[in-house]
């Protein structure tokens, strides 16, 4: 085993949490280890809707997460405009539909309150007339529609961004790197132990360890003694070659989630389920029902979905802490950014 070598803050996990929180120390001047056990951004992250959250869903009941959702996206912006491109939604209304053409709209006239904190444009309504015109694939029973506007993004872009930054800026970052325990003195955190990709072991010690692992959570905190309850949450993506709409178009399942399909440049994802999760978070796999439940969604407002041809599935889990009977829409679809209260970050103190 290599010497030990020290560090002001050892990062675990490569995803955005991991490589935000280890750029972010590094611009402070901190020293830092940056490991992820796989890809960067290959867990939650590269298993997202490729979109950073604006948090519209939690208006009817946390305008301040939707508030700090705004205001992050907009910091994202501002940082990396070369990574970022506008995503515009069009949510449709159909008879009998949850939510009428004017409670929508009222939803919308609220969120367009945030709207100046993400750099985004104001929501337009639509007549049936105008949505069908703007996107012909829609639902001819449609009565109306709203807009919203939203940030895409490619994580995995994003989050090596992250790590190359940080590493600019003198952190030392490693994937393919797994943690095998954490190094403790008298019941105190004071380092970590890692197996490299050749499989070499080495020590590190620091300040402090931070866990940024998602929803692999509890298994770093169990190395300290830290008990870390999560209900992981799993959510799959369809995802097209090619863009298979002139916007992206939000839909109702029939349990009553809000499902989205993103037009990025050049393909499209549909998604996301939200379903508890007791698997193994190595192998998480895409079942034929729940790609039924996406286009049952989906057919309802965009009638041919079932004509195109999905070329591949993604599938990941969300780190949302343990609650009895917890509200589901209050979980992300699946957003690369997202300040939901929800979201598991823990750090684990020397």
């Amino acid at each position: 085993m290599a010497a030990p070598s020290s560090y002001d803050v050892v990062v675990v996990g490569g995803g955005v949490t991991g490589a935000g929180v280890a750029r972010d120390l590094s611009l402070r001047g901190l020293s830092v280890l940056l490991l992820e056990k796989g890809d960067w951004g290959a867990g939650t992250s590269g298993a997202s809707s490729w979109m950073i959250h604006g948090g519209p869903r939690y208006l009817e009941y946390d305008w301040d997460t939707t508030r700090l959702s705004c205001q992050d996206a907009g910091h994202i912006v501002s940082i990396a405009r070369n990574l970022v491109y506008r995503v515009v939604f069009i949510i449709p209304v159909l008879p009998h539909d949850r939510n009428n053409i004017e409670r929508m709209e009222t939803a919308m006239e609220v969120y367009d309150r945030f709207q100046p904190l993400k750099h985004a444009h104001p929501h337009r309504r639509l007549t049936a007339e105008e949505a069908r015109e703007a996107e012909p694939g829609l639902a001819p029973d449609v009565i109306g529609a709203v807009t919203m506007e939203e940030w895409g993004v490619d994580p995995h872009r994003l989050v090596f961004a992250n790590v190359q930054d940080a590493m600019a800026h003198g952190a030392r970052a490693m994937n393919h790197t797994r943690v095998t325990g954490l190094i403790r003195d008298a019941g105190k955190v004071i380092g970590v132990r890692y197996q490299g990709p050749d499989g070499a072991g080495s020590e590190a010690r620091a300040q402090a360890v931070v866990n940024a692992t998602g929803p692999w959570s509890p298994e770093l905190g169990a190395m300290a003694g830290v008990d870390i309850e999560l209900r992981p949450a799993k959510g799959i993506h369809l995802v097209y070659p090619h863009r298979i709409s002139n916007f992206s178009i939000s839909a109702e399942s029939i349990d009553g989630r809000d499902l989205l399909m993103v037009a990025h440049a050049g393909f499209t994802l549909l998604g996301t389920t939200d379903d508890d999760f007791y698997g193994d978070l190595g192998s998480v796999e895409v079942q034929e029902d729940e790609v039924d439940y996406l286009l049952q969604a989906f057919e309802r407002v965009f009638p041919s979905i079932r004509r195109y041809r999905a070329v591949r599935t993604t599938a990941g889990v969300r780190p949302t802490l343990y609650k009895w009977r917890g509200v589901p829409q209050a979980r992300p679809p699946g957003a690369v950014h997202d300040r939901d209260p929800a979201s598991a970050r823990k750090r684990i103190r020397p």
